[in-house]
């Protein structure tokens, strides 16, 4: 299940009902619906959303359904917050949040705390806060022990099938499906060309998730897969994943570097991680 975003407080859940499925509950039937009908060989049930890792009350949350369940693991593809800022800027563009030419040194002025930030529940203006991993990382951590694990996010973009292989293997599960399994990018960052276009569509994938507990949804579901492929086939525009800084945004790039300094070395100490600490020319 991709971004139910269940754990989530209930004052999200209140800002966010027409994309949110589930408000949280600590009745186990309510999250087992989130899935599909749940037979005797499901041996793993998955459920991911980035923003658990820095919101507040969530490991409460996971914990206190956690004893239905044999063994419970908090799995984290942390990207290198410096680059992570800079997909936040670009994507923020592509929906829309902010407007096309707004600079990186804008959007970085723009962001605020996490706690303010929550109040219009947009995740791009608390993207800075976000990427603290010093601050947040050791919770999960000290909570769920050897069962939080932390991958470099570099890893996956390289080598998909081992990162995912070595996870079925820490999990206990088989990984020969990956043996020939075909990988794809998804949520690839782009340039929006018709903002009209995005704007119509993304009214349309709110209605679709407005029908995911329906039985609508089986009816709807091969429609919204033909007009998701015609949608992106039409309107998206491919960028670089790491280029396109501008001199002018430079300076806020080594800021950046600075700013993220502690979390960089963090996760290269403690996972092994090979992340530059330092801003290079693009």
């Amino acid at each position: 299940m991709k971004q139910s975003f269940y754990f989530m407080s209930p004052e999200f859940y209140k800002l966010n009902k027409s994309r949110v499925p589930r408000k949280f509950s600590e009745n186990i039937d309510d999250f087992l619906s989130l899935f599909p009908p749940i037979g005797p060989n499901v041996k793993v049930l998955v459920e991911s959303t980035p923003d658990y890792l820095h919101t507040p009350g969530v490991i409460d949350r996971i914990q206190s359904i956690g004893s239905h369940f044999r063994s419970v693991y908090i799995i984290a593809i942390l990207r290198h917050p410096v680059y992570r800022f800079i997909s936040w800027h670009r994507f923020a563009i592509q929906q829309g949040s902010i407007v096309d030419d707004t600079s990186l040194e804008s959007f970085y002025k723009m962001n605020r705390p996490i706690c303010v930030a929550f109040k219009d529940t947009d995740s791009c203006f608390f993207a800075k806060d976000s990427g603290r991993y010093e601050k947040f990382i050791p919770s999960f951590s000290k909570a769920f022990g050897e069962k939080f694990k932390a991958y470099d996010f570099d890893q996956l973009q390289k080598n998909p099938c081992e990162l995912m292989k070595g996870l079925c293997s820490v999990i206990g599960l088989d990984s020969s499906c990956y043996n020939d399994y075909e990988f794809n990018v998804s949520n690839k960052t782009v340039i929006v060309q018709s903002r009209f276009i995005y704007n119509a569509y993304m009214r349309l994938r709110s209605v679709y998730i407005a029908i995911l507990d329906t039985p609508l949804l089986y009816i709807v579901k091969p429609i919204r897969n033909v007009i998701s492929k015609m949608y992106h086939r039409m309107n998206d525009r491919s960028r670089l994943s790491h280029g396109g800084i501008s001199d002018s945004d430079f300076f806020i790039k080594n800021e950046l570097f600075n700013e993220y300094l502690k979390d960089i070395e963090f996760c290269n100490s403690q996972y092994g991680f090979a992340w530059s600490n330092k801003a290079e020319s693009e």
